[in-house]
Formats: C-alpha cells, sequence, structure tokens
C-alpha cells in the first residue's frame, strides 16, 4: 500500500558536505528564500531594539518628572504604550515570518 504525499518535493536541498560549517550548508535554501529572510532578521532587529530602549525611556521618565518635576510623567506613558504596540507589531511579523520560511 502506497500513500501520496499531500506536498510537493522541495526543488532545494540543504548540502550533504558535512566538513562545512552549519550555515554553509545551509546556503541554497537561504538564497531561494533571501528576501523573506531578510524581511524577518530586519523585524526581530527592530523589536529587539525597542525592547531594550523601554528602560532608557523608564530611566529619562523618573529622572525629568520625578526627580526634577520638568515633565509630565502621562507623556513617558503614552510612549511607552507606543512603543510596546511597535515592538509587538515587529515581533509578531518576525515570529510569524519566521515559521513560514
Amino acid at each position: 500500500m502506497t500513500v501520496r504525499s499531500k506536498y510537493e518535493s522541495p526543488f532545494i536541498f540543504i548540502d550533504t558536505d558535512r566538513s562545512k560549517y552549519w550555515i554553509r550548508r545551509l546556503f541554497p535554501l537561504l538564497q531561494v528564500h533571501q528576501r523573506l529572510f531578510l524581511i524577518t532578521i530586519t523585524c526581530g532587529i527592530i523589536g529587539l531594539l525597542i525592547q531594550v530602549s523601554v528602560p532608557l525611556v523608564l530611566r529619562q521618565a523618573i529622572d525629568t518628572s520625578l526627580d526634577e518635576h520638568t515633565g509630565k510623567l502621562s507623556n513617558y506613558v503614552l510612549l511607552l504604550l507606543i512603543m510596546a504596540a511597535i515592538a509587538f507589531g515587529f515581533r509578531y511579523t518576525y515570529r510569524y515570518l519566521i515559521f513560514k520560511t
């Protein structure tokens, strides 16, 4: 009894030469999905940069709003909410595309 696959067979394969590093072996796959891969990596890096910058914004909010009483805390809260929404968008896109490639 034979079972037919629902999926097409791949037209690009991972290089079987084990003397190469892993990234060199995956290079044929990356070439086919180069544009999608670059968009995915860019979204991941931008999302990470936004996430890493949150403590800097918090520090600035504490310094100006609470210590010096020169700024409004609500502006920083709004900025953090906007940053969270943008970071969510980039990280969601990253996660979606990484599993699509």
